[in-house]
């Protein structure tokens, strides 16, 4: 509970500053969790005059999903559900789900007006929002307090976070015991984007396998992942999930290769499983594999270096985005595609 109390005090100051006056949600910087030292990156809410608050996005799918939003990639069916911040938004009382009121409530707090009330929610890639737990309070508190020193700066110097060089102001705290302050650190956005450990056991199982079979430079496959944007749950009294679905694709034939639901928290092992039946099926390695998605990239990483099969990321590929419309139109919560 002592979190969440220090969390609703930081978050009545930081209503007050309202740094969205001067801030954009193109201002970013990161702070660094002094304990478990996990990023996570900030973004003020409230320049187009909608939605204001705070939303932490965390580690590198959270810095990539900014940057792309910075670059005014759209939003597709994808990068709508694969989201992964803890945030505070402001709200009226009628928008208060069932664990905030009764937090209000507990803590003996008071909210007057519009748009007064703290709406505290945690989103994870494939996920429903939930309420925040005690330990993402503290993250958000810790964010929050950061933000409220440097957007002072930003006051004064409207480019203040936009240095020549392509880097992102990282906040994290340094020094011994009591002497422990918060220092500022630009760094490299590519150092801050180091891709992750991939899983290899079904690669190193299926290498000998594939082995058996050639490399034909001729065939170029496509892979791309989406969610399915209809909530669904393993076994009764679960936790609903948005599904997410695999799809590799024939480029010369348009013919779907292999295609396999899964939840968001193991879809490397499973882009790793849908190659390999792919593979199995047609008895042969394509020489390319086309994809958007940077994280298809390390999935199939080991593959790539071990076949020597040539990976190259695009913008689009029609063939894909075809199989994929006609899926999901019949599904209510398709977004298709637009701007942010």
């Amino acid at each position: 509970m002592e979190e969440y109390k220090k969390l609703f005090n930081t978050i009545i100051e930081f209503k007050k500053l309202s740094p969205w006056k001067w801030m954009s949600n193109g201002d970013l910087l990161c702070v660094e969790h002094p304990r478990t030292k996990q990023k996570g990156y900030c973004c003020v809410m409230g320049e187009g005059g909608e939605i204001f608050g705070l939303a932490l996005y965390l580690d590198q799918e959270g810095l990539r999903w900014l940057l792309d939003r910075m670059e005014d990639i759209p939003i597709d069916t994808y990068s709508h559900y694969a989201q992964d911040y803890i945030a505070v938004t402001f709200g009226n009382a009628n928008e208060l789900d069932k664990e905030g009121k009764e937090l209000i409530q507990s803590l003996g707090l008071q909210f007057k007006g519009k748009l007064a009330y703290p709406l505290l929610s945690r989103l994870s890639p494939g996920s429903i929002s939930r309420f925040i737990s005690e330990e993402e309070a503290e993250f958000l508190n810790i964010a929050l307090e950061q933000v409220m020193q440097i957007a002072p700066k930003v006051k004064e110097d409207s480019d203040y976070l936009f240095p020549i060089d392509d880097k992102v102001l990282v906040l994290k705290e340094e020094g011994e015991d009591n002497q422990k302050k918060w220092v500022e650190n630009w760094i490299e956005t590519e150092k801050l984007l180091t891709p992750g450990v991939t899983d290899i056991s079904i690669f190193s199982k299926q290498l000998p396998l594939l082995k058996k079979f050639q490399v034909n430079n001729s065939l170029t496959w496509a892979a791309d992942m989406y969610f399915i944007p209809e909530p669904v749950v393993d076994k009764k009294g679960d936790t609903p999930f948005f599904p997410l679905t695999i799809i590799l694709v024939d480029l010369g034939t348009e013919m779907i290769l292999s295609f396999k639901a899964s939840n968001f928290a193991e879809y490397k092992i499973e882009v790793q499983k849908t190659f390999i039946e792919a593979v199995d099926l047609i008895k042969r390695i394509p020489g390319k594999i086309v994809t958007i998605r940077p994280e298809l990239f390390f999935a199939l990483a080991p593959f790539q270096k071990a076949l020597g099969i040539e990976m190259v990321q695009v913008g689009h590929i029609p063939a894909v985005e075809n199989i994929k419309k006609e899926f999901l139109s019949g599904f209510k919560g398709f977004r298709g595609k637009h701007k942010k």
